[in-house]
């Protein structure tokens, strides 16, 4: 439980930064998920949603990414190549 809180936590923090790129039909998948009680679908989902053009923080994107299982971490593992 506290786990998912965690994770809640994280998906709201990364979807201040992703959803403003978004439109209200593309970020239907996260509202979804999180009124779901589902935070780490929501969280991988808005990982899948990140572009290279939108301008994400670098320890927003490693708490997430801190959070994923390791077969996660290895889809979502090109995510980081930008950060040093």
């Amino acid at each position: 439980m506290e786990e998912d809180q965690k994770t809640s936590e994280h998906a709201k923090r990364l979807a201040s930064r992703v959803l403003p790129y978004l439109t209200k039909e593309e970020a239907f998948p996260y509202f979804s998920a999180m009124a779901a009680g589902e935070p780490y679908i929501a969280l991988t989902w808005l990982l899948q949603s990140i572009e290279s053009s939108m301008r994400i923080p670098d320890a927003d994107l490693l708490d997430a990414f801190s959070l994923l299982t390791s077969n996660d971490r290895e889809e979502f593992k090109p995510l980081l190549h930008h950060i040093q």
